[in-house]
C-alpha cells in the first residue's frame, strides 16, 4: 500500500462506501474525477505529482472538518488542489501593507452632510455592476 494512502483519515474520505480495495487507485479515481469536473490540466507530470498530493492533503482537511462539524457539508471543490497560501495569494488578494501617513485629516478636507439625500441607490448612478465570479468567494466549507 502507497504511504500516501496510509492515513486512517484519507481512507475514510476515499472509501466511504466501505468496500475497501486498493485505496490508492480510488483516490486516483476521484482525482481524476476532480480534473474532469473541474477542467485541471497540468503541465508536467512533477505538477501532476505534486497537485494530487495537495488534493489528498485537503481530502484529510475535508474529513477532520466533517467530523469536528457534522451539520455541515465538507468535500472537493474547485479548490482542492490548491495549498491555503495559494488559495490566498489567487482568489483572496495580496496582503501588502499600506503605508499611510498620520496626518490624514489634513490632506482632504471633512465634507458637510447636512445637504445629503435621506436614500440615495448607487445602481441608479450606474456605480454598480453585476455580479462577475461570485464562487471565489466560497471557502473549503459549504453548507
Amino acid at each position: 500500500m502507497d504511504s500516501r494512502t496510509d492515513d486512517p483519515l484519507i481512507q475514510q474520505v476515499v472509501t466511504s462506501d466501505g468496500r475497501g480495495g486498493d485505496l490508492l487507485t480510488r483516490a486516483e479515481h476521484q482525482f481524476t474525477g476532480f480534473k474532469k469536473e473541474y477542467g485541471k490540466n497540468y503541465t508536467t507530470e512533477e505538477e501532476e505529482d505534486y497537485r494530487f498530493g495537495v488534493f489528498m492533503s485537503n481530502l484529510r482537511k475535508a474529513r477532520r472538518n466533517q467530523i469536528e462539524d457534522p451539520t455541515a457539508t465538507y468535500g472537493v471543490t474547485m479548490f482542492s488542489d490548491l495549498t491555503p497560501s495559494e488559495f490566498h495569494s489567487q482568489y483572496l488578494g495580496s496582503n501588502r501593507h499600506i503605508h499611510l501617513p498620520n496626518n490624514l485629516t489634513k490632506l482632504a478636507p471633512i465634507l458637510s452632510t447636512d445637504n445629503l439625500p435621506t436614500t440615495f441607490d448607487w445602481r441608479d448612478a450606474g456605480a454598480v455592476t453585476d455580479i462577475k465570479d461570485q464562487v471565489v468567494i466560497l471557502s473549503y466549507k459549504q453548507s
